[in-house]
């Protein structure tokens, strides 16, 4: 279950988020998965994090172009890092674990974009 992610920020980061969702939710919506229950991600623009569509941690700080944005997820929940340093607190599941998670990205603009790491 515990696991790792990392990607670095490119191009227009104003709407560019990235972050996780639990693996059976519904991301065809595109661009809007980080408004959706079974998703937590963080916002380049301003650092907002948010879990299962509501504001977590506000403001702590924008990430700007070429920073490498990393998640961390165990058992007892997630933490968002940004060139290493982590940003807000851990954040807990809200209950069991998930079995299974994947990567999202939300890219709204052109030429806004992550690379994998």
């Amino acid at each position: 279950m515990p696991g790792s992610a990392s990607a670095t920020t490119a191009g227009r980061r104003d709407c560019l988020c990235f972050g996780l969702a639990l693996a059976d939710t519904d991301l065809t919506r595109g661009a809007y998965f980080f408004n959706q229950r079974g998703t937590w991600c963080i916002k380049a623009y301003d650092g907002d994090i948010k879990v299962h569509g509501v504001w977590q941690h506000t403001n702590t700080g924008p990430i700007a172009e070429h920073a490498t944005v990393r998640v961390d997820w165990d058992e007892e929940g997630l933490r968002f890092f940004v060139n290493g340093e982590p940003r807000g607190d851990k954040i807990a599941w809200g209950g069991e674990a998930p079995a299974l998670v994947r990567v999202a990205t939300r890219l709204y603009h052109p030429g806004s974009s992550v690379t994998l790491l």
